[in-house]
């Protein structure tokens, strides 16, 4: 399904973000 793969690649941009600002 494109809607469970563009959530998969926003759990990933998010978890990036995350790493990338600690706050």
């Amino acid at each position: 399904k494109e809607s469970e793969r563009t959530a998969e690649m926003q759990k990933k941009n998010d978890k990036n973000t995350a790493m990338s600002n600690p706050n």
